[in-house]
């Protein structure tokens, strides 16, 4: 199964709402392993919405020492009523409580 490993979203700056882009990589599941099948992959929000709302898989990555990596169980984004990429349905901010953020 191909899905797309989110290790952080990215923004400006720290009172902004939505996010700028997010750090990923595409990776394929086969079992209970993952195979990172791409370098980081910088995609700006615009692109990253359109993954989610085109039903893509994702799974959330930490590196955890000097190359190595923890990868989660896979999941499904959804935005929410305002546009926001939140779980909560009338929040004003890009936020899922399990992903990083950095600052730009």
């Amino acid at each position: 199964m191909k899905c797309y490993a989110i290790e952080y979203f990215i923004k400006e700056n720290e009172k902004d709402e939505k996010i700028s882009e997010v750090k990923l990589y595409r990776a394929n599941k086969n079992g209970g392993t993952f195979k990172f099948a791409s370098k980081p992959i910088y995609c700006n929000r615009d692109k990253f919405v359109e993954m989610i709302n085109s039903r893509e898989v994702f799974t959330l990555t930490r590196m955890v020492n000097s190359g190595l990596f923890s990868v989660s169980s896979t999941f499904n984004i959804t935005i929410n009523n305002l546009g926001y990429i939140n779980s909560k349905q009338n929040s004003r901010e890009d936020f899922l409580p399990y992903v990083e953020f950095k600052i730009k």
